[in-house]
């Protein structure tokens, strides 16, 4: 979407919600890294309102199983706008889910400017990335450790 485009609908449809004495989030990102992608359009976003009520930055992340990274980018996102984080979208797509979730459950956690996080996807399918077995019925291994990480 265009920033304009975002900024124009951000302030006709979520800005009256703040009224109401709601916590006002940004738009969602990725963590793509061109530019009109992730922290680049937020950036560009958050100027075009600097005006507008924003509580906390939204953050998606897709990528390997570096825990390292996805901390790394979760540190630049939050110092890039000083605002508390949430990660509403994260997730493996390549490496072992279950071992990054172990090294970054903890972490996230731990931070204050973090305030909510959901890992994604929880759809039953034999991807073991994902967080229900391809029954339906079960947690996957990955799954088991969101749950009790």
């Amino acid at each position: 979407m265009a920033v304009g485009d975002a900024v124009a609908a951000h302030r006709q449809y979520i800005q009256p919600l703040a009224q109401q004495g709601l916590r006002i989030g940004s738009p969602s990102v990725t963590n793509g890294n061109e530019a009109g992608k992730g922290i680049n359009w937020l950036k560009s976003f958050m100027n075009g309102c600097s005006d507008c009520q924003i509580d906390f930055v939204v953050a998606h992340y897709y990528a390997w199983d570096k825990a390292d990274d996805f901390k790394n980018y979760l540190i630049n996102f939050h110092q890039t706008f000083n605002k508390p984080v949430w990660v509403t979208e994260f997730g493996v797509t390549e490496g072992n889910a279950a071992e990054f979730l172990k090294q970054v459950l903890p972490w996230l956690d731990s931070q204050d400017w973090i305030e909510r996080y959901a890992y994604h996807m929880v759809a039953p399918v034999t991807d073991q990335q994902y967080l229900i077995s391809a029954n339906g019925q079960d947690l996957s291994p990955t799954g088991q450790v969101y749950a009790t990480a």
